[in-house]
């Protein structure tokens, strides 16, 4: 899945059944988003030259992607 706004892309590799998000891809400068790995049940990606945050919601240990840091 491909997030994009402003012009700003963040591409997210999505395993539902291992319940984990990766970003893969990114127009950013710095790239910490993709080196930050896979997201499971605790912790956060974030790509502040994007803002794009990435964490995992508790009820369902499921993910979230919030925008607009």
């Amino acid at each position: 899945i491909t997030v994009t706004f402003n012009n700003q892309y963040n591409t997210l590799q999505i395993n539902d059944d291992e319940k984990w998000v990766q970003v893969i891809d990114a127009n950013c400068n710095t790239h910490d988003c993709i080196t930050a790995g896979k997201l499971k049940s605790s912790g956060l990606i974030l790509c502040l030259h994007n803002g794009v945050k990435i964490l995992p919601i508790s009820n369902d240990d499921g993910i979230t992607i919030g925008g607009i840091l």
